[in-house]
């Protein structure tokens, strides 16, 4: 979200809904003098206003742990000969100060202004004006993305005008202490460390956290005014309403500043059925909500038993008819049977809704990757991707903010998910604004301060600011091109060896890796993903010859072709570099073992990445040329016919998809494809793969320019999640199937009543018959029954 800072290409995007810049050029300022030099500047706030000498120290803070320098702070504005930062909000700040003619304070909570005075004084006044405590809060984490700071180096366009506030009033982030919060960037048992945290997000306008525990972070985000939010399980609830009024007024009360409380209806531990809660919340929540005055209850009707059975007609029913002044809203999570729109619908307008994005999990979850490669879910764990999909998060924030009052995204991976937390906090200020930009801030936040040189121009004379604009376009791109490895099919990926050559470089003009985890975190992406690609390219090389060697069978023999094939197979052992070798390259760029998922991540490198296991298991059984047949030509519908590999993108093409992605990321209404976790599996990788719907979606698929003449059978392999029972009809009603279970690798057939093909359409449809969350077709093939299939 950049305002008027010089960027060296010329870039500048007006992104923020309320933003208003001057129109002198800031882009031929930079490295020429004329950004203004602050690093003798004083702060300045109100003497009688607790939090805003917070908000001042935080500023101060901010910059010294960048720069080194300590500014320092007072509470009147100094001689006219030092530039002065004023922060306040409309009742403080000094009168004297009028801003220019053109700009506002927004008059929603937590706006901001930001704009320098040259009229009072001769030195230059930064004016952070904000329209209440956390506006003007807010303004100097702005603040300290448009500075251009690096050690003993305190730098800010000359012309900066800002005036903007949030798009969604809830913006806020989980800090959960877990196992699967181990990732060892960050402690987050450490409560410097969790502050230190919470500071890096409240920049980019986080306004609240769910911490977990809340202990060594609840005085300071009350200080700052913060919101914090508190989760009370539905047990503990259920327990509660076992003491005395008193007591329970009493509850919670250790923990200072709690502004919201969120019981998880399911997908959480000490979930239980709502008629075994709600008749008690209607006596303990009023009660609880006494001791904390202000304080407001969420609850979610996320799905329970294996994420499966869901409630709502009660939940709906109860609220709609007893409409409890105890509830605030409805929190929309993970495995929820319908969307938001849906529940939107079904509750009193006075209720809000908040949402519960799944950012943390790669697959299995609520907003999985889309059309991800199957490779990469092989290697990369659900709980220890390192997951940075920027231009994802923000789309998805954009397909589902409306109906809702904001977020507290679901986060139980620490650090890993660490940018995808920026780009959400960014959205919800302003869904408009440009990803690019906010990897721009984010780079110029915590990388470019640490630059020594230009990236771009090794050993150039380029000015600091210079030198740090260009840091954060390299850290922003550097960003795009871990997004784009895991875009489209690893075949066709360009990505991975240009982001493992960007991040190289960064590393290097930052002096190595150093202290800045966040910089050791990307790294070692960028170097496992290259890897990955490397081994998949080298072993599809080696997997194509050993086709090859199978298509020569004729001429040179059935054991010889058998031999040559294995021998192709293994190459990839002796030809590739050793794991060994591979974790010494990591421990030069100072990469080290430490961190034990990621280890385990290189060993998923170095389990077959294709169908090395399958092909060799079907090598040992051959005795003839009707089984290298078989073989080669798995994939053969023969003629007439058509084959789907429903779990890859653009292998399905009779896979219909009721909405696309950008509309629905969760896919509520439309298949996903689902990919398994099994490094080194023995099963086909077309097999490790399948088209799932979930909950009471159908499945689809449709066949046109069909053989009216002709009659067709379905061979199908069951293999997804979930253990479903499902039966297959067509959309004229002719069932294909009754309920059924899963099958093995090996296919099944069903014949199609050739009165259903005999428009050249088939359209076939899969519902579920029993609770689950979803039902999966794998693969499928069409077969005119003219010629038999080989399997």
């Amino acid at each position: 979200m950049q305002s008027s800072m010089c960027r060296a290409n010329g870039r500048h995007r007006l992104v923020m809904s309320a933003l208003l810049l001057c129109a002198a050029s800031a882009s031929s300022a930079c490295g020429q003098g004329r950004n203004l030099d602050l690093s003798n500047a004083v702060i300045v706030h109100s003497s009688t206003e607790p939090r805003q000498a917070k908000v001042a120290e935080f500023l101060q803070y901010e910059i010294q742990r960048r720069t080194g320098i300590s500014l320092a702070l007072s509470t009147s504005v100094p001689s006219n000969n030092s530039p002065a930062m004023i922060v306040g909000t409309i009742p403080t700040f000094p009168a004297l100060y009028t801003r220019p003619a053109e700009l506002s304070i927004p008059t929603k909570a937590e706006g901001y202004a930001i704009w320098i005075d040259r009229t009072v004084r001769s030195a230059p006044t930064i004016c952070l004006a904000g329209r209440d405590d956390r506006g003007a809060l807010f303004a100097v984490g702005r603040l300290i993305r448009l500075l251009y700071l690096a050690p003993e180096h305190i730098h800010l366009a000359d012309d900066v005008q800002v005036s903007t506030a949030p798009d969604c009033a809830i913006r806020a982030h989980q800090i959960i202490r877990s196992t699967q919060c181990e990732d060892r960037f960050v402690d987050w048992r450490d409560a410097g460390q969790e502050q230190q945290y919470a500071r890096d997000l409240i920049l980019f306008g986080t306004n609240g956290f769910e911490a977990r525990t809340p202990q060594d972070i609840d005085d300071y985000l009350e200080q700052l005014d913060i919101d914090l939010y508190f989760k009370v399980t539905c047990q503990a609830v259920i327990d509660h309403d076992g003491l005395s009024d008193n007591e329970i007024r009493k509850l919670y009360t250790d923990v200072v500043g709690i502004d919201h409380f969120t019981t998880y209806g399911g997908d959480a531990s000490g979930s239980r059925p709502p008629m075994a809660v709600f008749p008690k919340m209607e006596r303990v929540l009023p009660l609880v909500l006494e001791g904390h005055p202000g304080a407001k209850w969420w609850y979610s009707n996320q799905c329970l038993d294996d994420h499966a059975v869901d409630y709502d007609n009660y939940i709906f029913h109860y609220v709609q008819t007893k409409q409890p002044g105890w509830l605030c809203g409805m929190v929309y999570g993970p495995w929820t049977k319908r969307g938001i729109r849906e529940i939107r619908a079904n509750l009193p307008w006075q209720y809000k809704i908040r949402h519960y994005p799944e950012i943390c999990h790669v697959r299995w979850c609520q907003y999985p990757v889309p059309k991800w490669d199957r490779v990469w879910a092989q290697v990369w764990p659900r709980n220890q991707s390192i997951y940075a999909m920027p231009r994802m998060m923000a789309q998805i924030h954009r397909a589902t903010r409306k109906g809702t009052a904001g977020f507290v995204p679901y986060n139980h991976t620490g650090s890993y998910n660490d940018l995808n937390k920026f780009v959400w906090s960014a959205m919800g200020w302003d869904p408009n604004a440009s990803v690019e930009d906010v990897l721009y801030d984010y780079g110029k936040a915590f990388f470019a301060y640490e630059f020594m040189n230009n990236v771009e121009q090794e050993n150039s004379s380029d000015s600091k600011d210079v030198i740090i604009d260009a840091g954060a376009r390299a850290v922003a791109r550097g960003l795009e091109l871990l997004e784009d490895n895991w875009t489209g099919h690893l075949a066709d990926n360009t990505s991975a060896e240009e982001a493992l050559k960007s991040w190289k470089a960064i590393a290097t003009s930052m002096g190595g890796v150093g202290n800045n985890w966040r910089l050791e975190l990307f790294l070692y992406k960028a170097f496992l993903d290259a890897q990955v690609k490397r081994k998949y390219d080298a072993e599809m090389q080696w997997e194509r010859q050993a086709y090859e060697a199978l298509r020569r069978a004729k001429t040179t023999g059935v054991s010889r072709a058998v031999a040559r094939a294995r021998v192709a197979l293994a190459m990839i052992d002796v030809d590739f570099q050793s794991k060994t070798a591979f974790k010494a390259e990591l421990k030069s760029w100072a990469l080290t073992d430490s961190f034990g998922d990621l280890d385990a991540v290189v060993d998923n490198i170095y389990c077959p990445l294709g169908d090395r296991k399958w092909l060799e298991t079907q090598l040992d059984a051959i005795t003839n040329l009707a089984d290298i047949e078989k073989i080669l030509n798995y994939e053969d519908a023969g003629p007439g016919g058509y084959y789907d590999n429903l779990g890859v993108a653009g292998r399905q093409p009779h896979l219909v998809r009721q909405k696309r992605w950008e509309q629905d990321p969760g896919f509520v209404y439309s298949p996903i494809e689902w990919v398994d976790h099994r490094p080194g599996s023995g099963r086909r990788h077309s097999q490790m793969t399948h088209a799932t719907s979930r909950y009471d979606t159908p499945l689809l698929m449709r066949w046109e320019g069909l053989d009216p003449a002709s009659t067709y059978r379905i061979d199908v392999v069951y293999l997804g999640p979930f253990d479903p029972q499902f039966a297959c009809t067509t959309d004229d009603g002719h069932l294909i199937h009754g309920p059924r279970a899963n099958t093995d690798s090996t296919p099944v057939s069903y014949t199609i009543p050739q009165a259903t093909t005999s428009d050249g359409i088939l359209q076939l449809q899969w519902q579920l018959t029993n609770q689950v969350r979803g039902v999966s077709v794998t693969e499928i093939w069409l077969v005119r029954n003219s010629k038999a299939h080989l399997h």
